[in-house]
């Protein structure tokens, strides 16, 4: 049973880490005065997955995180938190 609980706090901590990042991207896109399709036009990222990250539904792998951190003229660091 610990190792379920510990699958289940690393799950809980993805999600939340998710939601988080999702939101800071939806701030920076909103800041930037871009709609979904102009973000997804400008960084190649295609506009499900943009969806997917700005709801929190999903974690973005390095490529596409980096590829919308440049269009959006953030940091890693910013929209990550690290």
């Amino acid at each position: 049973m610990p190792d379920k609980t510990k699958a289940t706090k690393s799950r809980q901590k993805r999600m939340k880490d998710a939601k988080i990042l999702g939101e800071k991207l939806l701030a920076a896109r909103l800041e930037k005065g871009l709609t979904l399709e102009q973000l997804v036009g400008l960084s190649g990222v295609g506009i499900g997955t943009i969806s997917e990250l700005e709801r929190g539904l999903r974690m973005p792998n390095t490529s596409t995180l980096v590829s919308l951190a440049e269009v959006l003229e953030v940091s890693l660091k910013v929209l990550t938190g690290a």
